[in-house]
């Protein structure tokens, strides 16, 4: 496997986890809602990647892994700049629509990361490629839980800070879908 594609797979999991992280805390500090509500707000959000795992096992047969894979990361990276500039708003419907479209996204991406992962390490070296998936993961949500946290505070205005996050979710998608566009994908 490429290097690069570990880059990637760290991007997809700290805009992913991070951006779920501080969502949480936007819905509740911006919007006032309680812990509670605030876990019913995300779950409408959450069910899109069922949703976006069974698209990806319908489609991958005439696009293959690499395209559904772009397009999940695509989705999500133009849905985060969405965000970015909607948090101002303060309008959860829009919010949620717009957060479901990227999870939507990264739904399809999720399993086309696995597919990629453990195909291009062959069945050689499956027990190589699964470990370095779960790190990317496990690396790519640690940063991305502290770094958009630590974003979320930054300055007191937290429709300013929940933008900037948003934005850092936005980049951390693009950024992967210029790596995996390099990546060589056999037919």
């Amino acid at each position: 496997m490429e290097r690069k594609s570990n880059a990637w797979l760290i991007l997809l999991n700290l805009a992913l986890f991070g951006g779920l992280f501080m969502f949480g805390l936007y819905l509740q500090q911006v919007l006032h809602s309680d812990a509670l509500l605030a876990g019913i707000q995300l779950l409408p959000m959450m069910i899109v990647f069922v949703i976006g795992n069974i698209i990806f096992s319908k489609i991958t047969k005439q696009f293959g892994i690499k395209k559904p894979l772009l397009f999940g990361l695509s989705l999500a990276a133009v849905t985060s700049v969405g965000l970015a500039l909607s948090v101002f708003t303060e309008n959860y419907a829009l919010l949620a629509v717009l957060y479901a479209l990227g999870n939507l996204g990264i739904g399809i991406s999720v399993p086309a990361m696995t597919t990629l992962t453990m195909q291009s390490a062959g069945s050689e070296y499956s027990n190589i490629a699964s470990t370095m998936l779960n790190i990317a993961r496990q690396t790519g949500s640690l940063v991305g839980v502290a770094v958009l946290g630590i974003a979320f505070y930054l300055f007191s205005d937290k429709l300013q800070t929940s933008s900037l996050s948003f934005a850092i979710m936005a980049v951390s998608y693009f950024l992967a879908v210029g790596l995996v566009a390099k990546i060589r994908v056999e037919a």
